[in-house]
């Protein structure tokens, strides 16, 4: 170019019809601040969302635990120290069988807890059971529950024998005789029935 020639920089310039005009470059600092507004955020949500697990943990071990003891009273209050199931918890401080006779040890076992107590020998007897087969315990401060199952341990060393509790009687069966006994049981779960909460304005990450 020569050094006298002139340039028009009022003439519009021509630029190619595919051309795109470069999109304008953002700042480093608020690219910066978003990542760090994001981190923040989800390091928030995971620490809220952990303290809430941790509530919801205590507050549903103490709503088990609050249930367990209102059943609890309410199954004593329907009990009176007459029920068999409380008389076979109580403690019997001496025992003292010298190769007895099992008829003979279940007959005192009876005697010391004061409960009604009903058993078929003739079915113990065809699983191998012996009435007169000896006995030999010796305990103190035992539940009578304990010093029964450790009687009929005893005298049935091949077929295992069970006691049964009812509302009236505890009963000595057979295995055969056990698993006639079906007992259907209903809960009344609501009391521990939780909601868990909705988190509808939970931030969106990404």
């Amino acid at each position: 170019m020569s050094p006298n020639a002139t340039i028009d920089l009022t003439s519009p310039v021509s630029l190619p019809a595919n051309h795109v005009p470069p999109a304008p470059a953002k700042p480093l600092h608020r690219s910066l601040a978003i990542k760090n507004l994001t981190a923040h955020l989800l390091s928030l949500c995971i620490t809220v969302l952990l303290l809430a697990s941790i509530a919801s943990a205590q507050s549903w071990s103490d709503r088990v635990n609050a249930v367990k003891q209102k059943r609890l009273q309410k199954k004593s209050q329907t009990m009176t120290l007459d029920h068999p199931s409380i008389k076979i918890r109580q403690t019997i401080n001496h025992v003292d069988l010298d190769r007895i006779s099992l008829q003979d040890a279940i007959s005192w076992w009876k005697q010391a807890v004061g409960v009604a107590l009903l058993i078929d020998w003739n079915a113990l007897e065809q699983v191998g059971v012996d009435p007169n087969v000896p006995i030999t315990l010796k305990l103190n401060h035992a539940p009578a529950s304990v010093v029964l199952d450790l009687i009929l341990e005893m005298a049935s060393r091949d077929s295992k024998i069970y006691h049964y509790e009812t509302k009236w009687y505890v009963q000595i069966l057979t295995r055969e005789q056990m698993l006639k006994k079906t007992e259907v049981r209903m809960y009344d779960l609501r009391d521990l029935l939780v909601r868990i909460p909705q988190f509808r304005n939970a931030p969106k990450m990404g």
